[in-house]
């Protein structure tokens, strides 16, 4: 959500 390296962990939390 908020760097890169929440982004992995944003995916999985939206099913992406």
């Amino acid at each position: 959500s908020a760097s890169i390296g929440t982004l992995c962990a944003d995916a999985r939390m939206y099913g992406v």
